[in-house]
């Protein structure tokens, strides 16, 4: 009688480039699949939980597989094929989802190997799907050859671990840096954006910013440092307070832009998490629109160590006003199904709460108010090609995108047959003193 072990993963030898395999069996995704995992992961948005929602609220009609769920189904799905030899899984270097997932879709999966490196020896792989739903992401093994560093009768048997090892992980991707401190998606998205950034985003209303400059002094002997500037959309008005204004923007493309746009400003390149200036040498540290990208705990204590006593922190977005209709169908269209949102990470959160658990600052002060920007179907889908999804999309889905909001600028009932109308948001400003001793 023989023993027959299943291959579990493979070596380097044992890929070539082009190579495919294709994984089974498939998992269909049910209802109680999608709820748990849910709960699992503490996403409570309603379009994956509440039907009445899905239904009445979202342009798919019934809810939808949140994302990652589908994502962690395929990779799980490769690894007795492909990955379960791998000292690591270095990286997902793409992760696209090509339509959305629905309950009682079945996931299959297919790896692709792409390249493979002798110098680190690292195989690269493409994972898709058969059903067209599932997400297709690329991303690196890191291999050993067959043996590696052990004699044949050293190597341990398959199912009994030596040891096991973890890591911290942010599960939806907030406040992770790269190397060069820039969150990738912010990289990678608005590096590609920049002309349209500064063509179609909003301004900021004077009420806002006037409080600003009220409540930290500005004035020709002060000095504000604009964090995450981007092309310079609050910079340009704080210009006037007469203020000293340095410009902090990680990104080149968006500093070209900045420097143009605000030739009064000093431009810096630097990122929130390690500002590049002194100790306590500005009146005032204001980030619009950027705030949720960051490393949060570690951007304000740098907003900290570079304030003077009594200095001021400004945080502010433009919320778009989602009451409208048509507002809400735009921001539906710029992505399909689960895929993540950089765009509303920061809506429902209360960042009173995150600047006072820094304990670098007191009380925090909430400044309001509600305007809308006079735009036309041109500005409204350079103002959707401006988000940073949207923008680090190759070619044709980027294209597949945007003649989806002007079919939404030529159809929605709202706006059929209007030349120009205005686009609503509510801006809120966070404005907090820093503490001294900290």
């Amino acid at each position: 009688m023989a023993t027959i072990d299943r291959p579990f993963g493979r070596y380097y030898e044992d890929f070539e480039p082009g190579d495919v395999y294709r994984h089974w069996p498939g998992k269909t995704i049910t209802e109680a699949d999608d709820h748990l995992f849910c709960m699992l992961t503490m996403n409570h948005h309603p379009l994956h939980t509440n039907t009445w929602f899905a239904e009445n609220e979202t342009v798919h009609g019934k809810n939808v597989v949140v994302g990652n769920l589908v994502y962690s189904l395929v990779l799980g799905m490769s690894v007795p094929d492909v990955s379960g030899s791998a000292v690591a899984n270095l990286e997902i270097e793409t992760l696209k989802h090509a339509k959305p997932t629905f309950h009682g879709d079945t996931i299959y999966a297919v790896t692709k190997v792409l390249e493979k490196k002798e110098l680190g020896r690292q195989a690269r792989r493409r994972h898709g799907r058969d059903q067209g739903h599932q997400p297709a992401w690329r991303g690196g093994l890191l291999l050993p050859p067959q043996g590696h560093d052990l004699e044949a009768d050293q190597a341990p048997q398959r199912g009994f671990p030596t040891a096991t090892t973890s890591s911290p992980s942010d599960a939806d991707g907030r406040g992770v840096v790269t190397a060069d401190g820039i969150h990738p998606a912010a990289a990678d998205g608005f590096g590609q954006a920049a002309d349209a950034y500064e063509a179609a985003r909003p301004s900021y209303p004077s009420a806002v910013v006037e409080a600003i400059v009220q409540r930290a002094a500005l004035a020709p002997d002060r000095v504000v440092a604009d964090v995450a500037a981007g092309t310079g959309k609050l910079t340009r008005l704080l210009v006037p307070s007469g203020a000293a204004v340095l410009a902090v923007e990680p990104v080149a493309a968006m500093r070209e832009a900045l420097a143009a746009a605000v030739p009064s400003a000093t431009v810096l390149d630097g990122t929130a998490e390690a500002l590049p200036l002194a100790d306590a040498t500005v009146d005032a540290v204001t980030v619009a629109q950027a705030f949720h990208w960051f490393d949060q705990p570690a951007a304000l204590a740098e907003a900290a160590r570079v304030l003077r006593p009594g200095g001021t922190l400004a945080l502010l977005w433009n919320l778009r006003d989602t009451s409208a209709p048509w507002v809400r169908a735009w921001g539906d269209l710029l992505v399909d199904g689960d895929l993540d949102r950089p765009y509303e990470w920061y809506y429902g959160v209360d960042y009173a709460a995150v600047i006072d658990a820094s304990g670098r600052f007191g009380p925090v002060e909430v400044v309001e108010a509600a305007w809308a920007q006079p735009v036309d179907e041109e500005l409204v889908m350079a103002r959707a090609a401006s988000v940073s999804v949207v923008a680090a999309l190759d070619a044709p889905a980027r294209a597949e995108v945007l003649d989806r909001v002007r079919d939404l600028c030529r159809t929605h009932p709202d706006l059929v047959g209007r030349a120009r109308w205005d686009f609503p948001y509510r801006t809120v400003a966070y404005l907090a003193t820093v503490r001294h001793g900290r």
